[in-house]
């Protein structure tokens, strides 16, 4: 049995999210894998509007109020907070008291004060164990976080930075988005702006 922290919401197609599409995504790939004979999905209702509920037709799912997480008797192989939820609450003090699953969390956009609040609370409060993993969209994302967490280890005595931490890239194709001269070129002339004007 695997848990799961949001991630089962698709976006509505006028309000395009990457994070909660990369998170619906990714869910449905992993609750697909087909070691689980079932799932446990804990939702906050009150951010129901953010997108249309598609829970997976296999493995069969139950859906919970996120808060039912931390009283939880079932012992889950893992429990995965979807892309983007870091932000908005800190997961790993979801995680029941009893139980040693790990928690698997992505480490999100780098700017978001909530996530960085969110990860001081949890690594002041204990919550994150050595057992729990996370995952970087980005080699730069994953060093900042090393080096901001290194400076709370030496100031607040909390756990160190994990051993082993894995990078996912963010999924945009840099060769298809390169810079290209000919273009911006051709974009300022059309928009009538100067070379050396700020855009």
């Amino acid at each position: 049995m695997i848990a799961f922290v949001e991630g089962f919401r698709k976006a509505h197609d006028r309000e395009p999210h990457g994070t909660m599409h990369a998170a619906f995504q990714v869910s449905h790939a992993l609750a697909g894998h087909g070691q689980y004979a079932g799932i446990h999905v804990y939702e906050d209702p009150a951010r129901s509007d953010r997108g249309t509920l598609v829970l997976p037709r296999s493995p069969p799912a139950v859906l919970f109020q996120k808060p039912e997480l931390r009283r939880s008797k079932e012992p889950y192989l893992a429990i995965y907070v979807a892309n983007g939820e870091q932000r908005s609450s800190a997961p790993h003090l979801l995680r029941p008291a009893h139980d040693w699953a790990p928690v698997i969390c992505t480490m999100g956009t780098a700017h978001h004060t909530g996530q960085w609040a969110q990860l001081l609370l949890a690594l002041a409060s204990g919550a994150i164990r050595v057992t729990d993993g996370f995952i970087f969209k980005s080699r730069s994302a994953e060093s900042l976080a090393r080096n901001v967490w290194q400076q709370w280890v030496g100031r607040l005595a909390v756990a160190s930075f994990p051993a082993a931490s894995t990078v996912i890239p963010n999924g945009v194709d840099v060769s298809v988005n390169r810079r290209s001269e000919s273009r911006r070129a051709a974009m300022r002339a059309r928009l009538r702006l100067p070379d050396g004007a700020v855009v």
